[in-house]
């Protein structure tokens, strides 16, 4: 998909087994040219290492009170505080949680 000058498309690493893997963009135009890829726009190899995500740990309570559970209504914000830590239980600091 072409979006803002730029081709994009979403994968699913979790899919496939983890590794480097190297991806190619083909594209063409009505006119029947076509031209295909696996550089980025800097030059660089468009190689991405599966799984994408690693494996989180969160400890944390739920505000307010504390609590260890809460229901939250679709699209209601509530506030967690805690601790986010990698599978080897180090800390991730600044990192976005979603």
């Amino acid at each position: 998909m072409l979006q803002s000058g730029e081709l994009r498309a979403p994968v699913d690493s979790t899919v496939d087994p983890p590794g480097e893997y190297e991806f190619m963009a083909q594209a063409s135009d009505v006119a029947g040219n076509s031209a295909q890829t696996t550089s980025r726009a800097d030059g660089q190899p468009m190689r991405l290492t599966f799984p994408l995500k690693s494996g989180v740990k969160l400890n944390a309570h739920l505000a307010p009170g504390g609590s260890r559970q809460m229901t939250v209504a679709y699209r209601q914000v509530a506030k967690v505080a805690g601790r986010l830590r990698d599978a080897s239980e180090r800390p991730l600091a600044g990192q976005e949680v979603t």
